[in-house]
């Protein structure tokens, strides 16, 4: 760890509290001088850093630049030591880490970025992405199961996202199936999840795990404002929802299923929907009956068959509602 990361980890360790340069020094064995010009470069990268004569340095309350330091201090124990990927501008975080995966990153690696010049979705869409006000990581994990399997990735990121949202915000995020979520009916998150598969064994090797949080984004594109909402936190650094996700995803992939599932559904807003979907490029409707174990929706038409949606896109027949 460089001198200008170990004074940045001291200072988001004591937020709160001015630590004198004197300490740093010591603490760091450097002159003074050298730690005046390491939080002179921090400051250079962005990072609200307040000097007092009498008091030495502290990182101002709402600082929020994304740094390995500032993400660490608030990963698990068990996840402490997992590789971290920070840049400032990439074109998405999942394609990135598709790249850094089949270099042989490891598994439970963190990419995230400040920003997205081209943010993906699902089904081609793209994703509003602008710097320093959102969330934009990604997350490579070594499954090694089967399709089905792996599409679960994405039941236990929602039901992630939802959890660490509800630590900071009053107002209950709930779940469009199967990647979005929702507060107030206003999409703040899309989830991506991709697959890597070897196909000699038709097993999946790698998911890739992207997340899409919008932390206290305010101006949105015309074509979104409507539907797409923040969670609106800024007392909060981007650093601790990056760690609590990631603290929460491995922690429910060793879970049960079952457990899994039934708080998806109590946070989905999908059961007993009349919705519009896909199937093999017909457009349907039906009732949602349930959300089964496997994580598919389970659907009654008005003829009576019973389709169980593996993923495909969704449209819930209510006005008012979100649906895209």
């Amino acid at each position: 760890m460089s001198l200008k990361e170990s004074i940045l980890k001291v200072l988001e360790e004591n937020r709160d509290q001015f630590v004198s340069g004197q300490e740093l020094a010591e603490r760091l064995n450097v002159s003074r001088a050298a730690v005046w010009k390491a939080v002179k470069k921090l400051r250079q990268e962005g990072h609200e850093i307040i000097a007092s004569p009498n008091n030495g340095y502290r990182l101002e309350y709402l600082s929020d630049i994304l740094s390995e330091p500032g993400i660490r201090l608030y990963l698990s124990p068990e996840n402490k030591d997992l590789p971290i990927f920070i840049f400032d501008e990439v074109e998405s975080t999942n394609s990135l880490a598709k790249k850094l995966a089949a270099e042989g990153a490891q598994n439970g690696s963190i990419i995230v970025a400040e920003g997205q010049s081209k943010g993906r979705g699902r089904m081609g869409r793209s994703f509003y992405s602008p710097s320093g006000t959102g969330l934009y990581m990604s997350m490579i994990l070594s499954v090694h199961e089967d399709m089905n399997s792996a599409l679960f990735t994405t039941i236990y990121a929602g039901v992630a996202v939802c959890r660490v949202i509800n630590r900071f915000v009053d107002k209950e995020a709930k779940i469009k199936w199967v990647n979005d979520i929702l507060i107030d009916g206003k999409k703040v998150c899309g989830i991506l999840t991709e697959s890597i598969s070897d196909f000699e064994s038709g097993m999946v090797e790698t998911v890739i795990l992207g997340i899409g949080l919008n932390i206290k984004t305010e101006n949105f594109p015309d074509e979104i404002r409507e539907i797409a909402d923040s969670i609106s936190v800024y007392h909060i650094p981007r650093n601790r929802f990056v760690a609590e996700i990631a603290n929460e995803v491995l922690c429910l992939k060793h879970q049960s299923r079952k457990t899994v599932i039934e708080e998806y559904k109590r946070r989905s807003i999908m059961l007993g929907k009349e919705i519009e979907y896909s199937d093999k490029g017909r457009r349907r409707s039906g009732k949602v009956l349930d959300i089964n174990d496997n994580g598919h929706l389970i659907v009654k038409e008005e003829s009576g068959r019973v389709t169980a949606l593996m993923y495909g896109e969704v449209v819930v027949k209510k006005a008012g509602l979100y649906k895209s």
